[in-house]
């Protein structure tokens, strides 16, 4: 039988070696040096998690990370970053340094949000796996040298999505373009019915986009080259990650954002403005840890956007600036704050109002 141990900290840079066999049913954490068992062997309880938390590099290997009975979640909380070294199947993704996966496939079932310097780096033709995407969206924090995330929602059948993301600097020749190109698929074809919302940061923009984001901002599905989706575009240009949605795509496959096609209705987002101002339930609510508010602006108005808490306690100023008439959508983040019910309220000229959400944890 093997020495049950809920927490086992490996941290010698000479290495260290497993002198029995040992089960971790809490969180195996490699800190320094290399694990080897010998003829013994490592296991993981049922809910166990595997750490990296090093101030250097760090690289898994079949020792700490087998392919079969592994742990199931994975925290990469290293600042210098983790490399994949196979492809592993998982429970849940912790994200607090970047991991990359060379051309590896992490499969999960959920991952924590990334930002701008926390994500999964598919450069190399890697790509994150999550299963179970429906009706809510589900997060794929996947970036290059740069965050580049896209939020996925499926009102089809139930599927297991796999998404990439890869440098591309071919031009634009209508406009100007997102410089890498999403590569997106199913598990099984013909049935989803995706949303699809690509984000960004401002470093990955050609400077013919960041001219005229409203104008450029059109997701292509570049197998051959035709404008993906129906219906209105949704933009968010106000804080970063930007980014651009649209509903109606079938067919997956490689995407990119930009102008790559003069295409018909390139101005939908401005003959579409509201006639009156309004503000919208957030989605999805209740929610956790992460929210969208959209509001409808019907002329170019000073926007304030704030959320406060059950005792009118200002929590967080989403918006507060100038805004050109149009319809509009912000991300609000709750991961810092506890559940309960918060109020979000809009001032545009005369206008405000106010609604309920409900964080849940």
């Amino acid at each position: 039988m093997p020495d049950t141990v809920h927490n086992l900290i490996i941290n010698n840079n000479a290495g260290v070696t497993l002198t029995n066999s040992v089960a971790i049913n809490g969180t195996m954490e490699m800190v320094g040096g290399a694990l080897s068992v010998g003829s013994n062997v490592l296991s993981y309880g049922t809910n166990a998690s595997l750490k990296y938390s090093g101030t250097s590099a760090q690289t898994t290997t079949d020792v700490e990370f087998p392919s079969f009975d592994g742990p199931k979640n994975l925290i990469i909380a290293n600042s210098r970053g983790v490399t994949l070294h196979a492809s592993r199947i998982i429970g849940n993704l912790d994200l607090y340094g970047k991991l990359k996966l060379g051309t590896n496939t992490l499969t999960a079932n959920s991952t924590s949000d990334g930002t701008s310097l926390v994500f999964v780096v598919t450069t190399d033709g890697g790509a994150l796996k999550l299963t179970s995407v429906g009706s809510s969206p589900k997060l794929f924090p996947v970036g290059t040298t740069a965050y580049a995330p896209v939020w996925i929602t499926n009102s089809g059948t139930i599927d297991t999505i796999s998404v990439g993301v890869i440098k591309d600097t071919d031009k634009a020749a209508y406009g100007g373009r997102v410089r890498v190109k999403w590569n997106i698929s199913e598990n099984t074809a013909g049935g989803g019915d995706y949303s699809l919302q690509f984000g960004w940061v401002n470093s990955l923009e050609d400077a013919a986009f960041r001219a005229d984001r409203a104008n450029n901002a059109r997701i292509f599905y570049m197998s051959d080259t035709t404008e993906a989706g129906t219906g209105n575009y949704t933009m968010q240009f106000i804080t970063q990650p930007y980014s651009v949605s649209r509903a109606g795509i079938t067919t997956l496959g490689p995407f990119a954002v930009g102008r790559f096609r003069d295409v018909t209705g390139a101005a939908e987002h401005t003959k579409n403005v509201p006639v009156e101002f309004s503000l919208s339930q957030n989605y999805p609510n209740p929610f956790n840890p992460t929210t969208t508010i959209k509001y409808s602006v019907a002329k170019e108005s000073f926007v304030q956007l704030k959320v406060y808490d059950i005792l009118g306690r200002e929590i967080k100023t989403l918006v507060k600036e100038q805004m050109p008439a149009g319809k509009h959508s912000v991300r609000f983040d709750a991961k810092d704050l506890n559940s309960g019910l918060y109020f979000y309220q809009i001032k545009a000229g005369d206008f405000s109002q106010s609604k309920k959400m409900i964080l849940i944890r």
